[in-house]
C-alpha cells in the first residue's frame, strides 16, 4: 500500500528519472525489508509482489511481540528454501560476520 503511494507522488515529477530511472517502484523492489510484526499472510503476500525473498529478513519486534512469529512463514506455502532464506540466509549473506562457525 505504502509502496504504490510513494511511486504515485514520485512518478509524475520529471525529476524523478534522475534517481529513478525505471520507476519508483524498480527501486523499492531492490530494497532490503524485514518481517518485523508483519508475517501475516496478506502482508508477506503483498511484500513478496514487490521484491523477491531474497531481499527479504526476519525480524521481530522483540521486547514487544513474540520472536515466534517465523511460524507464520510456515503458513506462506513457501519453499523450506525460501523460509530458511528469509529465517537466516538472507541476513548472514548480507552481514557474513552472522555465519557461524
Amino acid at each position: 500500500m505504502m509502496a504504490g503511494r510513494i511511486a504515485a507522488f514520485y512518478d509524475q515529477n520529471p525529476k524523478s528519472k534522475e534517481f529513478a530511472p525505471d520507476g519508483v517502484m524498480s527501486e523499492l523492489a531492490k530494497l532490503h525489508y524485514d518481517t518485523a510484526n508483519a508475517t501475516s499472510v496478506p502482508a508477506m503476500a503483498t511484500l513478496l509482489k514487490l521484491t523477491s525473498v531474497t531481499n527479504v529478513t526476519y525480524g521481530t519486534d522483540y521486547p514487544y511481540l513474540p520472536t515466534d512469529q517465523n511460524k507464520d512463514l510456515q503458513k506462506l506455502g513457501l519453499s523450506t528454501t525460501d523460509v530458511s532464506a528469509i529465517e537466516y540466509r538472507n541476513a548472514a549473506r548480507l552481514i557474513p560476520g552472522l555465519k557461524s562457525a
